[in-house]
């Protein structure tokens, strides 16, 4: 080589094939992130599942054709049974003849739960002086039914209704309470307004002369309670003055338990007419159809049975004779006295 010759440099060739790896596994990520990000940028799509009648499953949605009581009218409604079951305030609309129409596994299913709510106040004798007119609003009919024959015996046997004759105290008891399902059908809100405008009112449908010699009496002293005629809508002091009205027909028909039905309607002038033996009749009907049997009604019958073991476990309490309102504490608590 000659002095002036310029030597020559090596070069040094890279190989490739890492530059190509890293380009491919660039671009493979490149793909693969598009691909993730397309794949998670909407919504998952579950497989359908039909949705399951859990309510429906859960609950008797089958329709009972019902039959409610309002103002003495027959509506006839459908709703499901397990509403049925449970709308207290279907039940405050029903009474027995309502009941009696459904099919005998519907009927008993509703009654057990209307007495599993109510049924305690059939014999609840140390909380009906303290219930109002508005309380048995919302009690109903049936129950309200039984209530009301626990309350006439009570005062029955308070005044001793029949004892100066030597009537049974039994049939003076029971006479009076198919006198009050006569004049009612125990409905504490009944008002019956007479051809010459007055109105009879309560479970005992006392008339604007009863109501009126009642507050006569009470002020001189031959009667022990009076009453505004708002009180006669309480099942409690109309059952009162129910005892105590037949107590002074019974004296006036001179101890004839019959006459003194048909006074207690007619008044003894005219009990023995045509509408008092009429009276007489649908009083005696009632007292050996329902008082005495079930009245082919098996609500009726039913709760009935109820009252009778609830009395018998105690409910019925103990039933103090009439004393003087002043020294008597016991005693079944006296109306609303007002001077």
């Amino acid at each position: 080589m000659s002095s002036g010759a310029i030597a020559a440099v090596p070069r040094t060739i890279w190989p490739i094939w890492p530059v190509v790896v890293a380009l491919a596994l660039g671009a493979g990520g490149a793909v693969g992130w598009v691909w993730f990000i397309g794949a998670f940028s909407h919504p998952l799509r579950h497989p359908y599942v039909a949705p399951r009648p859990v309510f429906a499953q859960l609950n008797d949605t089958q329709q009972v054709s019902i039959v409610t009581t309002e103002a003495w009218q027959k509506v006839t409604t459908d709703v499901p049974m397990w509403r049925f079951v449970i709308d207290h305030t279907l039940w405050r609309r029903m009474h027995f003849e309502d009941w009696d129409r459904l099919d005998a596994s519907t009927r008993v299913a509703g009654l057990s739960r209307m007495l599993d709510r109510h049924g305690s106040l059939m014999t609840a004798r140390d909380l009906w002086p303290s219930m109002t007119a508005h309380d048995w609003d919302t009690v109903p009919q049936p129950v309200r039914a039984m209530a009301v024959l626990g309350m006439i015996e009570d005062w029955v046997r308070y005044y001793g209704v029949g004892e100066p004759f030597g009537l049974d105290a039994r049939l003076v008891i029971e006479t009076a309470q198919a006198i009050a399902m006569s004049e009612s059908w125990f409905d504490h809100r009944a008002i019956y307004v007479n051809d010459d405008g007055s109105a009879d009112l309560g479970i005992g449908q006392a008339s604007e002369f009863a109501r009126r010699t009642i507050c006569e009496w009470y002020g001189d002293g031959r009667a022990d309670f009076v009453l505004a005629d708002e009180d006669y809508y309480n099942p409690w002091l109309a059952t009162r003055w129910l005892a105590f009205w037949l107590d002074l027909t019974l004296h006036e028909a001179e101890g004839d338990l019959e006459l003194a039905v048909r006074a207690y309607h007619r008044g003894i002038g005219a009990a023995l007419d045509g509408a008092g033996a009429e009276y007489q009749r649908a009083v005696q009907r009632r007292f050996y159809r329902y008082i005495r049997g079930d009245g082919r009604s098996p609500t009726w019958k039913l709760l009935k049975l109820r009252r009778a073991i609830d009395t018998s476990f105690g409910g019925a309490g103990a039933v103090v004779r009439r004393g003087t309102p002043e020294t008597d504490e016991s005693a079944p608590a006296p109306g609303r006295l007002r001077s």
